[in-house]
């Protein structure tokens, strides 16, 4: 028996390792299937015209061939042309056909889409205003007019169906959070669609802003009198004890007044020594920030009083 196996063992070894060879190239020449993709290439469209809708840009194609033929296969090199020489306005379809593709080597089994529909639309130019797309300012301060804008308008290149409708063109949003005075700024025009082009790369506008505190107002009702300056004399208020006030100035100051800061008050100096005992006093407000804030009405303006 071991006679068996070792006579003419180098023979034997050869015919296996020819066997094992035979069985490599068998199974890796089988043919075999795979999907592959090809770009589609359309060609002649008159520059008087622009393709609307977003045809497929690739076939998607199921193959058969050898299993070294598709695993060297560079589809790189494979495209589908469509001519686009005769299409009018409207809707265009065409058909896909298998016999068209050549591959060598390979067998086209099938292909996705077997039809397109190219939409052709005219390709026109118009003049679009500009219109800046500003955001929301701080708390207490408001853009003031209309930002200025630089260029005014631009020439936009698109499908006439929709630069027809088209009466401007946004710019990018402006931020002007902590902003608080004028400023200006370069930025982006932001077009509705894809398909619309601006032409001469004016793809940048300044944009000039103003911005201003805004300036409110605010009420104060019922507050104190005081009668200052009395000496030993005894005074007494014989009509309205308080008065209301009315405020106006920026925000950021008239949000912090208070009336805890604000002072009212009539002098009865020089009237003191005086024999009639009735009298009317005009009244003096005391307040901060009083270069900003105005004080808009003081009602009423003027007390009476008697000397006891």
């Amino acid at each position: 028996m071991k006679e068996y196996f070792t006579n003419n063992i180098g023979k034997k070894i050869l015919a296996i390792t020819l066997a094992i060879i035979l069985w490599i190239i068998a199974n890796f020449e089988q043919d075999i299937e795979k999907n592959i993709e090809i770009d589609i290439q359309y060609n002649d469209l008159s520059p008087e015209l622009i393709i609307k809708n977003s045809p497929p840009e690739a076939l998607n194609i199921r193959i058969r061939g050898s299993r070294t033929k598709l695993s060297t296969l560079k589809t790189d090199n494979y495209s589908y042309p469509i001519s686009l020489s005769n299409v009018k306005r409207g809707i265009s379809k065409f058909n896909i056909r298998a016999e068209q593709i050549r591959i060598p080597g390979v067998q086209i089994l099938g292909l996705s889409p077997s039809e397109l529909d190219i939409e052709i639309d005219d390709l026109i130019t118009k003049t679009i205003k500009i219109k800046p797309n500003i955001g929301l300012p701080d708390i207490g301060f408001n853009v003031v007019g209309t930002p200025k804008v630089s260029p005014k308008s631009v020439k936009v290149k698109g499908p006439k169906s929709i630069l027809s409708d088209l009466e401007f063109i946004n710019t990018d949003e402006i931020k002007i959070e902590g902003e608080k005075t004028d400023f200006t700024i370069e930025v982006p025009l932001k077009t509705s669609s894809p398909l619309l082009t601006i032409e001469n790369d004016n793809e940048v506008v300044k944009i000039t802003v103003d911005i201003k505190e805004t300036i409110i107002e605010k009420e104060f009702k019922e507050l104190g009198i005081s009668i200052v300056d009395t000496g030993d004399k005894t005074i007494e208020i014989t009509g309205k004890q308080t008065v209301d006030l009315l405020f106006k100035g920026p925000y950021s100051k008239i949000k912090e007044l208070s009336s805890e800061e604000i002072e009212i008050s009539a002098s009865v100096k020089g009237i003191i020594s005086k024999t009639k005992k009735k009298h009317t006093l005009k009244l003096k407000v005391e307040y901060p920030y009083t270069a900003d804030i105005k004080l808009e009405k003081i009602t009423p303006d003027a007390i009476a009083i008697e000397i006891k």
